[in-house]
Formats: C-alpha cells, structure tokens, sequence
C-alpha cells in the first residue's frame, strides 16, 4: 500500500503504518439500494476495444435509452425485470492460488483469471473514475477537471485517461495497457510465446466518467505554495486531515456508488487533485487502494492523483501506477506473504503484504511516450515469485521484478 509519496524527494516515498486497512475492512449500515443496472461483465473470451476516448456517466444513460431498443411484450418486460431485481450483483474477476511454504500455507487472490490454467479466459475490468474537487477554508479550490497549469494547461483528469494504464503501448509484443503488460511478465513461464497462455490479458474498461465530488474541507485543512517544475512558478498544494476524507469515502461514497449502478465488479478510480492527508498535520499517506462495503458488494478503489510534471512533458505517474498494480494483485488487501524487509518502504522495518509496490518504492521504469506527446514514467513492481521464494522465478528473464531490479526472492524477515 503506497502510504506517503514525499512532494520534496522526487524519488524517495516512505511508509507509515497502514492505516487504511481499517477503512477497507469498514461498512456502514441501512445503504440505500442500488439499482438493478451494473456495467458489463467482467470476462470476455476476447481483447477489449482500445479505450481512445473516455465515456461519461450522462452518455452511457443515452446508450441504454429505452427509446432506441427494440420493443419488448409486457409481459415479458415485467418477467426480465423481477428476475433482473433477484440477480446478486457481479462480482469482481479474480482467481485464486496457494504457496506452500513448509507446514504453513499462504493462499492468495489476484484479479482476472489464472495464467497457469490452459486456455485461461482474458478479463476486461469495467472501470468508474471519481473526480475530487477540494474546497480549503482559505478560498483554494483544487480540482482535476479543469485547465493546470503546471500541465501547460491541460485537464489532469483527461491526461489520465490518455495515459499508458488505459491506453496501449507497444512494449515489445503488441499493443497492451501498463497492467496487463506487466501482469504478463510477472507470469511469464505462462504467458510467453509458445507457452501456456501466450495471449493471456487483464485489462481495464473504457472508464465511465462519474460527476464531480465536491468536499468543502474544515480549517485545519490547509495549502501551501509549492515549486511548478515545468514553470518556474507556483501551485497550491492542499494537505487534508484524512479523517474528513475517510468520513467521505465511508459515508456520502459509499451510498453513492450503488444508486450510480456500479457493483462488485468495478474498479474505481477516486481521482485526486495536489494534495495529501495528514493526521494531526503531519503527513500520513498519498495513494492508497482498499474497498468499501455497498448494498452492491465489496467496490475496490484506488485513491490517487496524476502525478508531478517535469519539464519535456514528462509525468510522473509513480503512485497511481503504484497503487494500480497493486490492486491488480491484492484487490482486497488480505494476501499475506513471508515476512520480508529493508527494501523500499520496508528499508527499516518488515512486512508480510503482498503489496507489489512497496518493496521498490522510488524505482521507476523507462518513459513512455503516449500519442498526446507526453511521456509518462511508471514505478517499478515486484512479481509474485519475489514475495514466495520461487527458484526459478516464472517471471520474464528469470527476473523478480518488472525492470529486472531485483534478481533474487525476498530477503526473510524473522
């Protein structure tokens, strides 16, 4: 779980205790009901369509529109209802495996299907994206659907949808999205040429673009003035208590996102503007993924902004890719691994997650540059066969991570 990404050391995002986990494992009672409607279904035998533009909430009611389908007898109308009314809402797309590790047992839950399966079904995630907009007490609004300019004026919630987590990129075997490219070289004794699964694929939706959330924040949330490196001038930079967010997500949200018609089965991106969240003023996390109970079964999130822009159209985009990963391959944050240490996050202390980005955290693959002329640079993740102590990885090369940084398993935490 990506908890803090210091503003002040480009390359350097440090942890404190996860202390998210609880909003995850949080659920409010008497929701409102959701409605019978949920998007798409999350596998498909086939490649979803490039996602080249992104689709509104307002747009996909049109599509749906009464009017333009086909006339249905009353009596059959009322039947598809009922049955649509009793109809568990669906869930998200995972698969689930085992490690044995001596007498202990370590069972774990990744999205998608599984690649050590032949003829293994590719996965399409339906996708919801949240904008935030963020009022302070002292006038300041931040907000990701509008013009900024540390961006040369572009909206960073259409810079994000153009990125290479929706879009494809060519790395080498065709045109694929960031996570399904990377979830293919983690399992890539399976999913290589000529193995197993050579055309095996998790990817995400066309994101439906749901409306704008304003919080209007107490004063102890509060601004500062901070560095535009594309500039040379200044941007606000909000620090919110997150509290008051997490009230939001466990309240207002939760409630909302069933009467929006999303289930189980959808990935939701809250998007967020320059800011972190502190406790007590002082800075706690950045990003971070989890899910929330709804009356329309467990909705995973990630929370996270764009990401800094650097000087020759160059983003950042470490705790979103960061956080994106990471849900690929912890949806429910319940994967508990051997204990590990002294590496990325954990340089001082030990975890037992199985949390792909922590352990290299500040490590960043190549740039990649997406038609709209920006280039955007990923984090570097860890495989599987890392957390596990898998001789030999099944990972592409041998290699326990995604740009070969690590070329041994994890160091044991005892």
């Amino acid at each position: 779980m990506y908890t803090r990404f210091s503003q002040r050391e480009e390359t350097s995002w440090r942890r404190s205790k996860p202390i998210r986990i609880g909003l995850a494992a949080a659920s409010l009672l008497a929701l409102l009901a959701g409605l019978a409607a949920s998007p798409a279904a999350g596998e498909d035998e086939g490649r979803a369509p490039d996602p080249a533009t992104a689709q509104t909430a307002g747009s996909a009611e049109q599509a749906a529109s009464p009017g333009e389908q086909d006339a249905v007898p009353e009596d059959q109308a009322a039947g598809s209802e009922e049955l649509a009314a009793h109809r568990p809402p669906p869930p998200l797309a995972t698969w689930s495996g085992v490690f044995a590790i001596g007498r202990k047992r370590y069972t774990y839950t990744l999205v998608g299907t599984s690649p050590m399966v032949k003829r293994a079904r590719n996965t399409v995630v339906p996708v919801a994206i949240v904008p935030m907009r963020f009022v302070f007490h002292d006038g300041t609004v931040l907000d990701p659907t509008q013009p900024d300019a540390c961006l040369g004026g572009r909206v960073p919630l259409n810079v994000t949808v153009q990125s290479p987590l929706f879009q494809d990129f060519d790395y080498g075997d065709g045109p694929r999205q960031f996570l399904e490219h990377i979830q293919r070289m983690a399992f890539w004794q399976y999913t290589g040429p000529g193995k197993l699964n050579p055309n095996y694929s998790v990817r995400l939706g066309t994101p439906t673009i749901l409306p704008t959330q304003t919080l209007t924040l107490p004063p102890d949330s509060t601004t500062e003035d901070y560095p535009c490196a594309t500039t040379g001038g200044t941007q606000k930079y909000g620090h919110i208590e997150g509290e008051v967010f997490d009230n939001f997500l466990l309240g207002p949200l939760t409630a909302q996102l069933p009467q929006w018609g999303l289930a189980g089965n959808t990935f939701v991106l809250v998007l967020l503007p320059f800011v972190d969240f502190r406790t007590n003023g002082v800075e706690t996390d950045f990003a971070f993924h989890a899910y929330l109970d709804t009356s329309r079964g467990k909705i995973t999130f990630a929370a996270a902004q764009l990401g800094l822009a650097f000087p020759d159209n160059l983003i950042n985009i470490g705790p979103m890719s960061h956080e994106f990963a990471e849900w690929l391959n912890d949806p429910f944050i319940n994967n508990l691994t051997p204990s590990w240490r002294e590496t990325g996050e954990e340089e001082s202390g030990c975890s037992n997650f199985l949390e792909v980005g922590d352990p290299l955290v500040g490590t960043f693959l190549p740039p990649i540059k997406m038609p709209n002329g920006i280039s955007y640079q990923p984090q570097e993740t860890v495989f599987l066969s890392w957390f596990f102590n898998q001789v030999p990885s099944i990972g592409i090369n041998g290699w326990y991570s995604t740009g070969g940084t690590f070329k041994t398993p994890a160091t044991p935490c005892h």
